[in-house]
């Protein structure tokens, strides 16, 4: 979900993307979406400002990843996917 908004944002991190189409795209379930997009923000990964009171579809920002407390990395140096799923609380 969080690749689909990435790709779905403008340079600002901003996706217009509706659950509809995420649905679509991704092959997964409305309920399954709902639960991914609420762990997204439970995480603070992306922010949602809905359309109007009571909408669920809105507007999707992608946030800052939380800084490491490994400390700061050098600019340019990769980081692995296990690297960011562990500085998130997940296993890889």
């Amino acid at each position: 979900m969080l690749v689909l908004l990435a790709l779905a944002a403008d340079r600002q991190g901003t996706s217009f993307y509706g659950r509809e189409r995420m649905t679509s795209v991704l092959g997964m379930s409305r309920s399954d979406v709902d639960f991914a997009l609420s762990r997204l923000k439970e995480l603070g990964l992306v922010a949602h400002r809905p359309w109007r009171a009571g909408h669920a579809d809105g507007v999707w920002q992608l946030l800052p990843l939380p800084r490491s407390e490994r400390g700061p990395r050098p600019s340019g140096e990769p980081v692995s996917i296990r690297s960011v799923l562990e500085s998130l609380g997940l296993s890889a």
